[in-house]
């Protein structure tokens, strides 16, 4: 790994599942004196504290957007310091002023790492992994990961996520109704839009009227819906 290191703040919980994570080996967090470490090759080419600590906010962003997609009561981790070492073995750490997202305080009520249901989500974390590459090399990814690490996801939002992978999925040629039934995208994008349905939060202020036989579902089931359509997505695409 390079000789850049970034020291990463937030709650425990969050920090210690990014240790869970792996893959390629292009990042990895480690825990190294009681402070969790994030090294990348990325930064290898670097030259410069500021240079490392840019490429480490969109690189922490992505990840806590990949991290958001998996458990929606992830809470965003920060990039702390930039640690410089040495030939010989010493260590300089560089602190800048930082106007990223902050962490928000809440407790899991478990220890461990688990789904919505109670069943165990460990090697899933290898998807947060892999999704965070994939950022690397489409836009359509990055641009996903950016809108969830956001601290709430808007309606407004949630329909540019939905557009994103619509277009994109129009582009590879795959049909859009392998990730979402066209009965629930039709309850999607009736629940986003309508305001007979979403109140003052929907993303249009003037429809026809209450779309027949579609039921209000409340943000936090619109929300839950586009995440699952986006875990969908990203499991089945492939970035050559």
């Amino acid at each position: 790994m390079s000789r850049w290191k970034i020291a990463l703040s937030g709650s425990g919980i969050d920090l210690d599942m990014l240790l869970l994570l792996s893959g390629d080996d292009r990042f990895a967090v480690r825990k190294v004196d009681g402070k969790y470490i994030l090294q990348s090759v990325e930064f290898e080419s670097l030259d410069s504290p500021g240079a490392v600590w840019d490429c480490a906010i969109t690189l922490v962003r992505r990840i806590n957007g990949a991290a958001r997609v998996l458990f929606d009561d992830h809470s965003n981790v920060t990039v702390d310091k930039v640690i410089h070492e040495h030939p010989d073995g010493s260590q300089q750490s560089i602190a800048y002023a930082s106007g990223t997202a902050t962490a928000r305080v809440r407790a899991r009520c478990c220890t461990s790492v688990v789904r919505a249901d109670g069943t165990e989500e460990g090697p899933a974390c290898n998807k947060v992994h892999s999704w965070v590459n994939m950022a690397s090399h489409s836009e359509d990814v990055a641009e996903v990961l950016r809108y969830f690490e956001g601290d709430y996801l808007a309606y407004f939002d949630l329909y540019k996520i939905y557009e994103i992978v619509t277009h994109n999925c129009e582009s590879r040629g795959v049909s859009f109704d392998k990730y979402l039934s066209k009965k629930d995208e039709a309850v999607l994008r009736a629940n986003i839009n309508c305001p007979a349905l979403s109140g003052d939060d929907a993303r249009h202020a003037r429809p026809l009227g209450r779309p027949k036989s579609i039921r209000s579902m409340g943000h936090a089931k619109v929300a839950a819906m586009v995440r699952e359509l986006v875990r969908k997505w990203l499991d089945d695409l492939v970035i050559g």
